[in-house]
Order: C-alpha cells, then sequence, then structure tokens
C-alpha cells in the first residue's frame, strides 16, 4: 500500500539535491533510511568503543541561537558565515566553511598519513594549484575549495569516521534566497 508524505518546500529541495537523474523521491529516503540504519547498527556494535565526547558543547554553553542541527540533519548552507567553529576542543581560525573542512583534512592527515585522504573529493596529494587548489606544504597534499555545504558535509563524514566532536555556529544573511535569512545556527555533530 502507498502512503503519502508531505514534506514543506525547503526539505523537498534539500531532497532534491540529493536526486539524480533516475531517482525518485522514494528511493533518495530509501537511500538516506539505509545510511541511518547502518549508522544505528554502527552505534550498537561499537557503543562501549565510542569515548565519551571531549566536553559539552562549547558553542551552547558560550552563545545562544535561533536553530540547532544535530548529526546528519543537515539545513542549506548557501548564503551562511561561519561564526565559530571547533574540532573537538580546537578552535579553527579563521571561521570559514573552507577553513574547517581543511583543519579536519589536515588533521587527518596528521593522524594517519596522506594515504587516509585518498578518495576524499577535492584533495589529492602532491602539489596543485589550479582549479581552486591550494598545496599545503606541511602535509603534501592540496585540498580544492569548496562551498559551504559541501565543506560542511565532508568534514562531518571525516570526523563520524574518526569519532570526533564538530561544532560550528553560522548565521544566514538576510538574503530571500537563504533559507533561514537573518537567523542563526548551531550545527553539532559528536563523537
Amino acid at each position: 500500500m502507498v502512503k503519502v508524505i508531505e514534506v514543506s518546500d525547503s526539505t523537498y529541495a534539500r531532497l532534491r539535491k540529493l536526486m539524480t537523474v533516475s531517482d525518485t523521491a522514494e528511493i533518495v529516503i530509501a537511500r538516506l533510511l539505509s545510511g541511518a540504519t547502518d549508522i544505528q547498527s554502527d552505534l550498537r556494535q561499537s557503543k562501549n568503543d565510542i569515548p565519551k565526547p571531549i566536553s559539552a558543547s562549547r558553542i551552547r554553553r558560550d552563545r545562544t541561537a535561533d536553530l540547532e542541527f544535530y548529526g546528519l540533519e543537515i539545513p542549506n548552507l548557501t548564503h551562511t558565515r561561519l561564526l565559530v567553529a571547533y574540532i573537538n576542543d580546537a578552535e579553527v581560525k579563521p571561521s570559514k566553511w573552507n577553513q574547517l573542512r581543511n583543519m579536519a583534512i589536515t588533521r587527518l592527515v596528521k593522524e594517519q598519513g596522506v594515504s587516509a585522504v585518498k578518495g576524499l573529493s577535492g584533495v589529492v596529494a602532491g602539489s596543485r594549484k589550479e582549479s581552486g587548489f591550494t598545496f599545503y606544504p606541511a602535509h603534501g597534499i592540496s585540498i580544492q575549495g569548496q562551498d559551504a555545504n559541501d565543506a560542511w558535509r565532508q568534514t562531518i563524514e571525516i570526523a563520524r569516521k574518526n569519532r570526533w566532536q564538530v561544532e560550528a555556529m553560522c548565521e544566514w544573511r538576510n538574503k530571500e534566497e537563504a533559507e533561514y535569512p537573518g537567523k542563526t545556527a548551531i550545527l553539532i555533530s559528536r563523537a
């Protein structure tokens, strides 16, 4: 039996971004549910191995926001500016989406070596300077700039796989195209 589900325009717009040409909304929802089930399974299997978060939310302790998002619940970050961010207890400076992502990538290389970034979108071993890449000689990698949405997605993907806690506070610019014009949000991806 087919069920009808109502979603807001903004949620449907986010769903559409995940669709390929041949996907239907049902296929994308099934794929998302499958991923959520995998995460729950991973958590059940390793619940005793998961370290406690480094600290309670540093951002929530010091600031308030209009909205909060957790884990894989990701709003459209187009037209946002990053106000403050942490990976575990290390503050990201300057507070920019790409700097947050770059910090996650360079930390991964420090902890696991250059081979750990193989297959990551927008990251190559060695020096590359065209197409928006920046070379990080201390790490032997080049990282390509990304938009806010892709930078956050990749950051939390890396954090989840490495059991890091990532927190960010952002503000949507007062633009009609922004998902939440003029609002602030705290985004938290726990270890």
